[in-house]
């Protein structure tokens, strides 16, 4: 018969925090190894710099002005595909290293 193993006992706790440290770690390392992962990053804080008042949308989902351009609306669609992107990069790393 198999024992069960609280996970949230004291005495397990470190041992579980420190196996989710290794596994953001090569998350991190395997992600940032992968030049489409980056670009889109690098892509996206380029949009971010470009217009700046476009961050408030991105992160607070307020939008600050009443109208946008064509060119803002565009970047900002841009901003949203790139960062489905990178959210599925970012999924499928966790599961390969899980």
């Amino acid at each position: 018969m198999t024992k069960y193993i609280d996970p949230f006992l004291e005495e397990n706790i470190s041992s579980f925090g420190d196996l989710f440290n290794r596994l953001d770690s090569k998350m991190l390392d395997n992600l940032s190894a992968c030049d489409n992962y980056k670009l889109l990053n690098k892509e996206n804080e380029e949009v971010k710099l470009k217009y700046p008042h476009l961050v408030d949308i991105i992160e607070s989902t307020v939008a600050t002005k009443d109208i946008y351009s064509k060119e803002e609306i565009q970047a900002l669609a841009t901003y949203m595909q790139n960062q489905h992107m990178i959210n599925n990069y970012e999924k499928c790393e966790m599961y390969k290293v899980a």
